[in-house]
């Protein structure tokens, strides 16, 4: 199990991956399709929308009152696939960068106590975006090696 310190060293190090890989993107780079599909703005815009939507459960969260809310994870990250495509491809790095600074400045703040059972109610992903950025970070620098 991760701790608050390295969960937020963690975050950090790939919220920095995202803005130096973000800052050489080309137009034709955000145009890339990746494996699933999906281009590379399409991505940014996915990771955009997951770092907020932790943000707002995040937010949510107080003892003895934990948000877990369950959804259908395929349908909503398609309901981003096809909205992603309606939103130009240098404002979804905007929205990247913007989600990640905001969830991560969120993370930093909270009371480690919060932090701790959050952890133990087996949620650690509110906290902890450094692998999912990781895991679209990877993808994305694979297909522009490639293309």
């Amino acid at each position: 199990m991760n701790d608050l310190e390295s969960i937020i060293r963690e975050n950090e190090a790939e919220r920095q991956r995202l803005r130096e890989l973000t800052a050489r993107l080309t137009d034709e780079d955000l145009g890339t399709r990746l494996s699933n599909g999906w281009t590379v703005a399409g991505a940014l815009a996915h990771l955009a929308f997951w770092d907020w939507n932790q943000l707002s459960v995040l937010r949510q969260w107080e003892p003895g009152h934990e948000k877990v809310i369950p959804m259908d994870v395929q349908a909503v990250n398609e309901a981003i696939h096809q909205s992603s495509k309606k939103i130009p491809p240098r404002q979804a790095i905007t929205m990247a960068l913007l989600a990640a600074n905001e969830v991560d400045g969120e993370v930093e703040r909270i009371p480690k106590e919060l932090a701790d059972l959050i952890l133990l109610k087996g949620q650690e992903r509110l906290i902890h975006r450094a692998p999912h950025r990781r895991n679209h970070l990877d993808k994305i620098e694979k297909s522009l090696r490639h293309s």
